[in-house]
This record gives structure tokens, sequence and C-alpha cells, in this order.
């Protein structure tokens, strides 16, 4: 019998978002056809160390219990030493949904693309470029309109940084990590008084990056690269009910915001985000799955953020957009392992 390509998931991680990247490794480990690939789920503790099981997940059925029964059995080890219980047979690809320290920020690209393992995700400059979302609206500046932001040292003094906004920038306002994910760290100020308390809350993250909220329907579009080129899912436009806009609980439950699919309400506005987000992928030489969060105004365009390590479990816009399109998960995950391996 021909050898099953062998596939290993790295999910988990040391970063606040890691219990989003845990959901989305279950969430590709159920999706990836597994009479197709041996998939070995690689867990990266919250302390960084590796938990590597030895064998392939089941060929039928959910594995979510699996999984967890695995990594009850399975001891941790620094990679160092994981690294040689992970090679013990041959990987013929290697995806990373690891979010933060060692994941979205191009370590775990690096690490396959040195090994010469082909990397299903986007190439380590890509992730370390987007991953600074100061650089990457410079980037994309030609594509698409950027926010009205400033940015503020780790180490600057909150207070005066507040007073002297007061006259360049007009409230509600995002504050939000430079580096973060996943909207960890991230607040929404309505008023100037608020600002100060909001900076040393997103300092404690680092660098800060402060954006003017401006009118508009926010949207998320998922773009991703196959044998037959690249693609965009249906826009999903977010609109907030109990939430005021898709932060870190509505990543996480249920309700807080309402998704809609943007083909339904305006097919030409649709067509052109798909186009923008399409031609943000290309230029950023992106790989695999992005998503690409953008504001829909009256005068244009406005993307927010590209995220490498989108999240994908049952709240998020990336598996909505499947639903609503009819597209198979297996089907979807199987052309983009097929094109990484190509």
């Amino acid at each position: 019998m021909k050898k099953k390509p062998r596939v290993a998931v790295f999910f988990g991680g040391t970063d606040a978002n890691r219990d989003l990247s845990y959901s989305t490794g279950l969430w590709l480990a159920n999706s990836m056809p597994r009479e197709t690939y041996d998939v070995t789920p690689v867990h990266v503790t919250n302390k960084g160390n590796w938990q590597v099981p030895l064998g392939a997940l089941p060929r039928q059925g959910d594995v979510t219990q699996v999984v967890g029964k695995l990594f009850e059995a399975v001891p941790a080890r620094s990679p160092a030493k994981a690294i040689e219980r992970l090679f013990a047979r041959d990987i013929d690809a290697l995806w990373s949904v690891v979010r933060g320290r060692g994941g979205d920020d191009g370590a775990m690209a690096q690490f396959g693309e040195t090994l010469k393992i082909p990397v299903i995700s986007s190439p380590a400059e890509t992730c370390v470029l987007t991953g600074n979302k100061q650089a990457c609206a410079g980037a994309i500046r030609n594509i698409a309109l950027g926010p009205i932001t400033a940015t503020v040292g780790q180490n600057e003094e909150a207070a005066e940084v507040g007073e002297s906004l007061r006259n360049q920038m007009a409230a509600p306002l995002f504050v939000k990590p430079v580096n973060a994910e996943g909207s960890a760290g991230v607040y929404r100020v309505e008023v100037f008084g608020e600002l100060e308390g909001a900076i040393r809350g997103a300092q404690r993250h680092g660098d800060v990056l402060i954006q003017e909220v401006r009118a508009g329907t926010e949207v998320s579009v998922s773009v991703y690269e196959d044998a037959g080129g690249i693609h965009a899912l249906p826009p999903t436009a977010i609109v907030p009910t109990r939430a005021a806009f898709f932060d870190s609980l509505a990543k996480r439950r249920a309700g807080r915001v309402e998704m809609k699919t943007l083909d339904s309400l305006e097919s030409r506005l649709a067509q052109e985000v798909q186009a923008v987000a399409r031609e943000i992928f290309e230029a950023l030489n992106c790989r695999g799955i992005v998503t690409i969060d953008m504001v829909v105004r009256d005068d244009g365009i406005e993307v927010l953020e590209v995220n490498t390590v989108p999240t994908m479990n049952a709240h998020s816009p990336l598996y909505h957009q499947l639903r609503s399109s009819g597209v198979y998960p297996a089907r979807f995950v199987d052309s983009i392992v097929r094109r990484a391996m190509s």
C-alpha cells in the first residue's frame, strides 16, 4: 500500500490566545481527510514545551476526545528533546496554527523552511510583516486605505500621550498592541478620559497602536490558495449585538455579534472587498489561509488587519463563510494541503 502523507499540526502555545489556537487545531484535525493523510497533532503547552504522540489520529469520527486522551498520556518535553520524537517518522507537511511567540511571528514557518518541509502557511517574512500592524499598513497603502493611526512606545507615559492626541485624533478610538492577535489587549475608547487607562492596558503587551474608529461595516474576508489559484470566500459582515466590536469574548462565545454573508446584502460590494483581499494576499506573498479584516465606508474600503493564522472554530468568520457557501471543510482543507505539498 502507498504510504499516506504525514501532516503534523501544531497548536496551543504560550500566547493569551492559546485557547483559540487549540480549538483551531482541533477543527483542523477533525476536518482534514484522515483517509488521505496521517495526522499527528502536536500540542505546544503554555510553557512552550511540546507533546508529540508517536502515532496518527484514527481515520474516522470526531477526534476531540481522542486528542484530549492522547495529551493526558504523552509527556511534555522541551522542543530540543521532543524533536527526535517528532521525526521518528518522516513528516511530509507542517501546519502550525500556534498564536503569538513561536507561531504567527513566523518562527514555525522558519522551522519548516529550514528543514525543507512544506509549510501550510505564509512564509516567515510575511508573518513578521503582518504581525506588526503598522508595518503591514504601510506595505499595502497602495492597495487600500488604512485608518488614521498613532503609535505609542511600551514605556511612554500614557497620560502625556493621551493629552497630546486630543488635537490630533477624534474619538472613538481603538487602542491595541502593535503585535498581539485575537483582540488580546484591545480597547475601544469612546471618550478621551478613557484613553490613558486603555494605553496602559495595551502597553502590557508591548508597543501600542491607536486607530480612529470611523463609521462603516466591519467585514472579514478569508483568502486561500490551492492548485487552481487564489480564491476569496464570501465576505462576512460582523454586526455587533451585545458587544461593541468583535472583541475577545465574541471570538469565544456565541451571541455577542451577528455574522451576515455580504454577498446576500450587496453582491457588487462583496466582489470589491474580495478583489482587494486577493490583491493583498498576493502582494504580501501570503500562503495557506489568511483572513483580512476591513471596514467598508462610503468613501472606500479600509483595511484593519491581515491575519496569517486565523481562528477556525464555530465562532469564527471562516467557519461562517464555509457554511454559507456550502464548501465542505474536508475538501477545503485537502485542497490547501495539496497545494502546499505540490
